[in-house]
């Protein structure tokens, strides 16, 4: 799989964003819940794009950089390889599949 190209969609992120393919695992039914679930990580990133472009006053053509530079700030580690589907990918992770690891966050 191509991870710069496809979003992770793993059982916990799936049911937790609505786009589960059910049990037992019905392929059509399942492209058809990838499909909705590409569409749901694309209207996620204008979302957060959007709200970034906003909270700082500026065009949503450099919201995406000035995204990453925060992004290295609280990271701390280079964000010249992350996509933003990379950043929701881990994002969605997180939150979802591996909520333990929030704690050291807060």
């Amino acid at each position: 799989m191509s991870p710069r190209l496809f979003p992770l969609w793993d059982t916990k992120i799936a049911e937790a964003t609505g786009h589960h393919w059910g049990t037992p695992v019905n392929t059509v039914v399942a492209s058809g819940c990838y499909g909705r679930f590409m569409q749901f990580t694309r209207d996620l990133i204008r979302h957060v794009v959007g709200d970034f472009s906003k909270d700082l006053g500026i065009p949503r053509e450099k919201a995406i950089d000035a995204f990453f530079e925060k992004y290295e700030d609280i990271v701390g580690q280079e964000s010249r390889l992350k996509t933003m589907l990379k950043v929701m990918d881990e994002y969605l992770y997180v939150e979802y599949t591996r909520p333990e690891w929030k704690k050291d966050c807060q």
